[in-house]
């Protein structure tokens, strides 16, 4: 019989298609436990319940345009959390809150036949981010400060037995001291926790960074004009108040032009060839955005539970001013050789100035020249400048490379006796001088830092246990050499380290912990990607299907 004969037979037809059966479900079988394999030892994907980590990563919430500006925002909504680390989320909110663009300040209004999705009743809710987790990875790493990591919560261990995940932010190693002040935090050796000398301020890389500044005001998105009302702290109604341009001339001066008065501009003209004229950040401009300020405007919907309307409530602001900021632009030089001054200042006592010219850039503290260098760029052609003051580090980019920067030292009893005080330290002034020259700023927008809190908000009870300042050094987190402290990136909401009250117990296992700590051995792992950013239910009882694949990003 030949060989085309033989596979031609009935028999032999049969054989092969059992083998072919038979080798499909074996390779099923084998893709189903490698990839158990790779959930249980490599990689596992997490749902984020809560807003703990807003901005950063988003738990269920709401988006919003703004109406005036045109500002994409997002607003924590409070879902009720269940027992499986998921939380119940409606496809529309139940509520009618009182919201505001943090960019301009406007209102969402209560109905909106332009854009229905962006209105304060009935709206559409969106769900938690999707990350995967590198689980073990600590295993062959250690924790470095500033991850974003995964662990078996310790806090409430009579609900949930060590069995909760969170995510938060890891701010304290190892035989640390940890604590709070002014926003940022400091640690010093554990043996030297009551020596406030000994404190070091903790500077974020630029990579973590950038993933926490959080808008003041981006020119990008000027408003129209709008009249709008709003009522301050103090309960006063402001009425017809239509926007102010924030970025004002000093009174008397003359030669920028912030296009105020010109709708569509979206830029900030320097003309005068022999003159000076600066311009100044004013916080006064637009009160109802509480600019520099830590108030999260994600989180206005916690703090209007009380009815389910609460159109018409504006209490809600920032307990400390913040001076830790980003002044971005684009700079263009059409005339003239004069040089462009950008000034910010800290808590009074630091003054930094950085002057651009066509061949150099100095920084000033103070007025005493710190540094200077030579630039290869002339301004002829938009070039992006940044500068940046924050965690004690100035630097100015130009062309998105870094030409300055200066680390100082914070005044840490200054610091201590503002906390003691209640006191709130003054609001960074930023301004910026052009002279003798023909030139024009456009996409100028102004970042503030995050701000770690050391104190209950106004509108919160109870006080934090842990790194704050009170009764110096009896709150200080003092780390062993296998515990962690972490805090959330949505300071003012955050169940983190700073408030856990129970301590660890585990005889069985030998592990006995002090409240506030993470031991090494409930890190699960390091959060790193988000691969299902924020999906929508198209109604209550379905999966959240319709993903924002733009927003899909690493985690830093």
């Amino acid at each position: 019989m030949t060989e085309a004969s033989r596979e031609d037979h009935p028999k032999a037809k049969t054989r092969d298609s059992e083998t072919n059966i038979k080798e499909t479900i074996e390779s099923i079988l084998i893709a189903f436990i490698l990839a158990f394999m790779f959930r249980a030892f490599v990689v596992e994907a997490f749902v984020i319940p809560t807003g703990s980590m807003a901005t950063t990563l988003l738990g269920a919430h709401m988006r919003f345009t703004c109406d005036d500006c045109g500002y994409p925002f997002d607003v924590s909504y409070q879902a009720p959390s269940s027992d499986d680390n998921d939380t119940d989320v409606p496809s529309t909110s139940q509520r009618v809150f009182s919201l505001r663009c943090p960019n301009c300040g406007g209102k969402v209004p209560r109905k909106n036949d332009v854009n229905p999705e962006s209105r304060a009743d009935n709206t559409p809710v969106h769900y938690g981010d999707r990350i995967l987790v590198l689980k073990y990875v600590y295993l062959l790493n250690d924790p470095q400060r500033w991850d974003v990591v995964v662990f078996k919560s310790p806090d409430d261990p009579e609900h949930h037995d060590y069995t909760q995940n969170y995510i938060k932010r890891l701010v304290g190693l190892p035989g640390e001291a940890v604590m709070i002040l002014d926003g940022d935090i400091y640690t010093a050796p554990t043996a030297q926790a009551a020596n406030l000398r000994a404190y070091e301020v903790r500077r974020k890389p630029r990579s973590v960074q950038n993933a926490l500044w959080r808008v003041v005001y981006d020119d990008d998105y000027r408003p129209t004009g709008k009249a709008r009302s709003w009522t301050d702290r103090d309960g006063v109604i402001f009425k017809d108040k239509s926007w102010r341009q924030p970025w004002q001339p000093l009174p008397g001066e003359r030669g920028w032009d912030t296009g105020e008065t010109t709708p569509g501009t979206r830029h900030f003209r320097f003309d005068d060839p022999s003159g000076r004229a600066t311009l100044r950040f004013s916080e006064e401009a637009n009160p109802s955005t509480d600019p520099l300020t830590d108030v999260m405007w994600y989180d206005a919907t916690w703090f209007q539970r009380a009815s389910h309307d609460s159109y018409a409530d504006d209490s809600y602001r920032g307990d400390q001013n913040v001076s830790d900021i980003k002044l971005e632009f684009f700079y263009q030089r059409s005339a003239g050789a004069g040089d462009l001054q950008i000034a910010v200042e800290k808590t009074e006592q630091y003054r930094f100035s950085a002057s651009l010219s066509s061949g150099k850039a100095t920084l000033y503290l103070n007025d005493k020249e710190l540094q200077t260098v030579s630039l290869a760029d002339d301004f002829s052609r938009p070039t992006h400048v940044e500068i940046e003051n924050y965690d004690y580090r100035i630097s100015v980019r130009v062309g998105d490379a870094e030409v300055l920067s200066y680390e100082y030292e914070p005044d840490r009893q200054r610091l201590m006796e503002a906390f003691l005080k209640h006191e709130r330290l003054p609001k960074p002034q930023i301004k910026i001088t052009a002279s003798n020259q023909t030139s024009t700023l456009s996409h100028v927008k102004l970042w503030r830092d995050i701000y770690y809190g050391n104190r209950p908000a106004r509108s919160q009870s109870g006080h934090f246990q842990w790194a704050s300042p009170t009764q110096f050094p009896d709150r200080i987190a003092k780390l062993s050499p296998d515990d962690f402290f972490v805090c959330g990136d949505n300071s003012p909401l955050s169940g983190d380290a700073r408030t856990w009250g129970s301590s660890i117990s585990l005889p069985a296992e030998d592990l006995y912990v002090d409240a506030g700590r993470v031991p090494r051995r409930f890190m699960l792992g390091k959060a790193f990607f988000v691969y299902w950013p924020s999906g929508y239910k198209p109604f209550r009882n379905a999966p959240a299907i319709t993903p924002n694949f733009g927003e899909m990003r690493f985690i830093h």
